[in-house]
């Protein structure tokens, strides 16, 4: 068949996947257009109002509505001329008669004193009657730079402070407000920027535009203190932001494509972390460091696996057995495999053996020499790799690098273990490139994987016969970081290749060659140029007489890329020049190499005519986001030429599409023999999550060349109900020459203690098999360190166990006095664990990849709200099959709040506060809002600096506050601004007080009943309570509700406050609706009840005396915290503390 045939109907295949990707994409673009002309018709069809610009000097005021409560607030004492009491008047409806109170705990407003919405606060200043101040969080990509921006509402715009959103991204600016002046750098310090309000215009990039008319409005206090609010067109004209207010979330979304500075920042650690890594330094812990100890006999955890088999074709049972076990042994980490096979003849077998022995060093002194990892036993030694691909035998290893070197420049050795007999893939992203099956030593194995210039996400995905999916990941790069400018490391191996430690097999293998040496030296030149030798002896092609390599070379970095250039040297006469670069170009990553041979000969090159004179292998990727898809394109072609006149060039050309749960590839290869195509094949593969229970794979190959087949089909379908039990059907079948047909049915169920599954295999000429299966791991994981059988661990056999509590003495160590967090939760790192038990305990089985790992509190889980951990996280080395003790400290937390004026008592809004630690670092940040308020909460017991930042410039001196056991809140922590402002304002002068605007949250007055709220399942609803947590303090009670996002409430009280009543419109309940309250000292019952008839919810606490609402909030999403709501009760008649 022509070429041209063939060609067509490669460009059919690729057609058709591009016309996938288009429609695929058709309705979800199609609705985010719809989406955008909503919202912009919503903008265009409101009163096209503009105000000129105004100067307002005073803080929003209003003497009936009540303090305006900042996402940070944990408590507030009422001011001059406020109702004063425990009851706050920000729970209590205000009368037109300023002073007099109704019942205490009714938050809603009505007629001329109704709030406005959560978020925003009422003016009432009578020339800016439709001016408010708004809360906003600042967004950019999940984090969240600043949950309170202050800005303005007038009318139908938004003005945005110019001094506050540059403090948000970290730009440099400074401020003149009496001249109406701020000027500043973005990005860079050539960017400059400006504003000038009296002439009325911008400067960006030297040049000189006006403000549009109504874009801005000047906030000038005095003393420099204030700032300019501009909308967010003008915005987006000074810096390139791109940001956008959603005002139903009270948001600010930055959508630049271009980096900000805290996110340069965090890229320029990722760099010094890559740096670290291609330096082979230390892994290191970000918290105090707990070390994980080699024990000279420790107690050693098996996997057990055995099944048997119907042979049909040979009318006999087959039984395999398989152990493989790891423990610490001889003061290291010792791993150890046996598989033995036996029928029912009696035949017996025992196939493999495999002992290893591994200490490594990291930062702890394991090792001495700078060793940072010792392998003695079955080990593998990874050798330049135009040598061989690896080595492995009996033998010694060691490196002080804390890595083994399983990557070359731009190829990387992926292995691991795991149960044999499970199917391996392997994918780059979503790109399968290889499969396989894990053999009878329990390893498997990829060699010469190649690396894409930028990252490469490679991942491993292991499916067991009984049901089983692991996923293991990994990202590698090209190396583009080298040694310190003096720094040296060293790798050294001797091992006798193709040799076990245990040779239990029948047929020995060879012992009488000599064994195999490879050394390599790496030594810092410069900060761009990493230099490198290698020496190898390795026994020659029949094992007859050695063959001795040198190699000596460079890794650089250089024209935006990263390259290295390595000599090699045939002790026998022999050399290479080898070449390799990797860079981006025209937004392709791309790389190549290329190798001149002369007379060399080696296991990768090949010996005699057959041996290898010139390799050149060019590959190029680019990815593309189309709408919520991903389409990726990956070219390689390699092309070879070998002694005896032989040219061979194989290419591949693969396409992938994802999107949501589904996954297409196609994968073309053609190869050439002397300039002629021999060859040309592919893959099309179709992966599908159905549901969260089915999976799907299929794939079909097929040939192009010589001739135009489908050669085989395959479908897998896997079922599993998340718990127990899995199930799987799997049918190929040969098409045209091949019509061998299989079918495979299994089905498995996890006992607990042991999984067991039973296989039916058919094949159409080999007949019926039947297996049946049994694995567990037996491990010391019982009651008193009892061994047991359990299927808990999952993917990598490390463990874990750690204890929460209640520190009382603050000293880090669980002793006499403290006592045992139940329920709380913690993060491995990005692992979350199961709840702690009444001891405070969290075993965890299967506690990730070996290596160093962060243990740090999830302080959402935590049912006492007040309590926080005392370090911020622990470190330790996670070894597979050892379980290191750590202890999570807990201490009760409290809160200081204040409030900063002028010396004349005017308040100070839009003020960065800061807590220092006693040493002088700044651990929490926060802003004043329209009164001038501030507060910190969770604040652990200690001696604090609270100061004003020192980039405002002005003399505020800071106050020393300790928060102590006894004394855990500190109110009225005020700050004053000694110099008196040089001009004030007559709007200063009016007439009303200046009272604390608060944000109130109030529903429509329902009446709750005896039916149970209502489950987010039961459809319909806004927000969800997720978790309730009701903390205790001597003398009041905190009440968490944590929400899925924003959400309005109402408090009242019945009886005289006996029982309090949280009205939750349009809000399901997902938290728990028991709650032991048996030995809280103030409540006696907490109740979800329904709202409305099912259309929200009111949470019912009865009380064992009548208490009142001191303090109630919203906080928005922060430091890994949802939504949340939080009310403090005091027992009535107490007061404020």
């Amino acid at each position: 068949m022509g070429a041209h045939h063939y060609g067509k109907i490669l460009k059919r295949i690729f057609c058709a996947l591009i016309a996938i990707a288009v429609f695929a994409d058709f309705y979800a673009v199609s609705a985010s257009v719809a989406e955008e002309s909503t919202v912009q018709a919503a903008k265009t069809g409101t009163k096209g109002l503009v105000y000129g610009p105004s100067r307002i000097a005073d803080p929003v005021a209003s003497r009936k509505v009540t303090e305006p409560l900042s996402s940070t607030i944990t408590d507030g004492l009422p001011e001059e001329g406020e109702v004063s009491g425990p009851s706050s008047s920000a729970i209590a409806d205000v009368s037109p008669e300023a002073g007099e109170v109704s019942e205490p705990l009714d938050a809603s407003l009505t007629g001329e004193n109704e709030a406005p919405a959560a978020g925003l606060f009422a003016s009432e200043n009578p020339e800016d009657e439709e001016s408010y101040d708004l809360i906003l969080a600042v967004w950019r990509k999940g984090d969240i730079l600043s949950s309170e921006v202050v800005g303005i509402e007038k009318g139908f715009n938004y003005y945005l402070p110019v001094l506050g959103m540059a403090r948000t991204v970290l730009f440099p600016s400074e401020s003149d407000l009496a001249a109406g002046k701020i000027t500043g750098t973005f990005f860079n310090p050539e960017n400059g920027y400006a504003i000038d309000t009296r002439s009325g215009t911008y400067t960006v990039g030297g040049e000189t535009f006006p403000l549009p008319e109504g874009s801005y409005i000047v906030r000038d206090l005095g003393q420099n203190i204030g700032d300019i609010y501009v909308t967010p067109e003008v915005i987006n004209q000074l810096w390139p932001l791109d940001l956008e207010i959603n005002s139903s979330e009270l948001t600010v979304d930055i959508k630049t494509k271009k980096l900000l500075p805290y996110e340069q920042e965090r890229e320029r650690k990722k760099r010094q972390e890559r740096l670290a890594d291609g330096r082979g330094g230390d892994e290191k812990p970000r918290f105090e460091f707990i070390p994980n100890t080699y024990k000279l006999l420790g107690r050693p955890m098996f996997n057990l696996s055995e099944s048997v088999m119907w042979d049909d074709h040979e009318k006999q049972f087959l039984n395999s057995v398989g152990i493989d076990g790891r423990g610490d042994m001889l003061g290291a980490s010792a791993d150890y495999t046996l598989n033995m096979d036996y029928n029912s003849r009696e035949d017996f077998d025992i196939n493999n053996l495999r002992f290893r022995l591994t200490r490594e060093d990291k930062g702890d002194g394991s090792l001495p020499f700078n060793l940072k990892m010792l392998q003695v036993g079955d080990v593998n030694a990874k050798p330049s790799p135009l040598i061989n691909k690896f080595y492995s035998g009996r033998g010694v290893f060691l490196s002080t690098n804390s890595k083994p070197r399983n990557q070359a420049f731009d190829e990387v050795t992926i292995d691991g273990t795991a149960q044999p007999g499970w199917e391996v893939e392997l994918y780059r992203g979503n790109q399968l490139l290889d499969f396989g099956f894990v053999d009878e030593s329990g390893q498997y194995r990829f060699d010469n994987v190649p690396l894409n210039f930028g990252n490469n996400d490679i991942k491993v995905v292991l499916y067991g016969p009984q049901g089983q999916i692991e996923e293991r990941a990994n990202s590698y790069q090209i190396k583009r970081t080298q040694l310190a400018a003096g720094e040296s490391t060293i790798e050294a191996s001797v091992l006798d290749n193709g040799v076990p430690l245990f040779d239990l097999r029948d047929q020995k293998a060879d012992t009488s060659a000599s064994s195999t040496k490879t050394v390599r030296v790496n030594r810092g030149i410069s900060p761009w140029i990493t230099g490198f030798a290698t020496l190898t002896q390795t026994p020659g092609q029949f094992n007859e007489d050695d063959k001795k390599y040198a190699t000596v070379g460079a890794e650089f970095n250089a024209l935006g890329g990263a390259g290295q250039v390595e000599l090699y040297r045939d002790f026998d006469g022999g050399n290479i020049i080898d070449t390799r670069f990797g860079t981006n170009f025209s937004g392709l990553n791309t790389s190549f190499r290329t190798s001149f041979i002369r007379d060399f000969e080696s296991r990768e090159i090949g010996f005699g005519d057959s041996a290898k004179t010139f390799e050149g292998e060019f590959r190029a990727g680019k990815s593309f986001n189309i709408g919520t898809s991903s389409l990726g394109l990956n070219f390689d072609t390699l092309h070879t030429r070998q002694e005896n006149g032989k040219t061979t060039t194989r290419s591949r050309f693969s396409q992938s599409y994802n999107r949501d749960r589904y996954g297409i590839s196609n994968s073309i290869g053609e190869t050439r023999s002397n300039r002629d195509s021999t060859t040309v094949d592919g893959t099309v593969a179709l992966n599908t999550v159905l549901s969260p229970r089915w999976n799907a794979r299929s794939s079909l190959t097929y040939d192009l060349k010589p001739e135009s087949e489908v050669k085989s089909a395959r479908v897998d379908l896997r079922y599993s109900d998340l718990d127990k039990f899995s199930a799987g059907v799997d049918v190929e079948r040969g098409l045209n020459d091949n019509d061998t047909t299989h079918v495979g049915l299994t089905a498995g169920y996890d006992f607990s203690t042991f999984l067991g599954s039973v296989d039916l295999d058919w094949d159409s000429r080999d007949g019926v098999d039947a297996i049946i299966r049994a694995s567990t791991t037996l491990g010391p994981d019982g009651e008193n360190g009892n061994y047991i059988f359990t299927t808990q661990y999952k993917g990598q056999q490390t463990a874990l166990k750690i204890r929460l509590f209640h520190d009382k003495n603050s000293n880090g160590v669980f002793d006499e006095g403290d006592e045992p967090v139940e329920g709380g939760k913690a993060f491995v790192g990005n692992l979350r664990t199961k709840e702690s038990d009444a001891e405070g305990y969290i075993e965890l089985l299967g506690a990730g990849a070996p290596g160093v790992v962060d243990i740090t509190v999830d302080q959402e889980s935590l049912p006492d709200p007040f309590l926080v951990p005392l370090k911020p996280g622990l470190s330790t080395v996670l070894r597979e099959r050892s379980k290191p003790y750590i202890e999570l400290a807990l201490v009760e937390s409290g809160g200081i709040d204040g409030t900063v004026r002028f010396a004349d008592g005017r308040p100070i809004p839009g003020l960065t506060i800061q807590l220092l630690s006693h040493d002088g670092v700044v651990i929490k940040e926060t802003t004043t809002l329209s009164d001038g308020f501030y507060a910190f909460e969770f604040v652990k017991p200690g001696t604090y600096t609270v100061q004003v930042a020192v980039s405002h410039q002005i003399n505020v001196p800071p106050i020393t506050v300790s928060v102590t056991s006894e004394e855990i809140f500190v109110y009225g922590a005020d700050l004053t601004l000694l110099e008196q402002a040089a001009e004030v304002s007559a709007a200063d002068e009016a007439d009303g007080e200046s009272g604390r605007v608060a944000q109130l949250h109030h529903a429509p007055v329902a009446e709750g009943t005896l039916q149970p709220a209502p489950y987010s399942s039961d459809g319909g609803f806004q927000t969800v309570v997720r978790s309730v947590r009701i903390g205790e303090h001597p003398y009041r009670v905190r009440l968490v509700l944590d929400l899925s996002g924003p959400t309005g409430y109402k408090i009242s009280s019945e009886n005289g406050g006996e029982i309090i009543n949280i009205d939750l419109p349009s809000t399901a309940w997902d938290a728990d609706r028991m709650h032991d309250l048996s030995k809280h000292p103030m409540l006696s019952q907490c109740e979800a009840l329904s709202l409305d008839g099912g259309k929200g919810t009111r949470l019912r606490l009865t009380a064992r005396t009548p208490m009142e609402v001191f303090y109630n909030a919203t906080l928005p999403p922060a430091e890994g915290l949802s939504d949340r709501i939080y009310i403090d009760f005091m027992k009535a008649g107490t007061g404020a503390h």
